[in-house]
């Protein structure tokens, strides 16, 4: 899927702005679809939809001071290519959510990332 498709579903499913959908792929090695379910679930957040034939997760994650704010992640893994698009609101005082919940994300799959 392409990462326009992943902020279009954002759009349509969490009524999310474009402008504030962050996108990223990250090349990883041996990260299995079942794998990345289980980081999401024990290191992340908590996954909100799941498509099993299309290898897409949707996921909520804490994020920004504290981890008061969450943002919706969406999760595509195509073989080696790990694509991401997150999308999180901010309020008056800017968490940097997004930028947050990718450190976490980074952090949690580091081990099948590609140097």
């Amino acid at each position: 899927m392409e990462i326009n498709q992943l902020k279009e579903m954002l759009i349509a499913n969490y009524h999310a702005k474009e402008d504030m959908i962050q996108s990223y792929e990250i090349t990883v090695s041996q990260l299995s679809f079942l794998k990345l379910r289980d980081i999401i679930i024990s290191d992340l957040g908590k996954i909100d939809f799941e498509d099993l034939e299309n290898q897409l997760y949707i996921a909520i994650i804490p994020g920004g001071i504290l981890k008061k704010n969450s943002g919706v992640a969406i999760f595509d893994l195509n073989e080696n290519l790990l694509k991401i698009a997150i999308y999180s609101r901010e309020g008056i005082i800017q968490q940097n959510t997004s930028e947050d919940i990718l450190n976490e994300i980074k952090k949690a799959i580091q081990k099948f990332t590609k140097k």
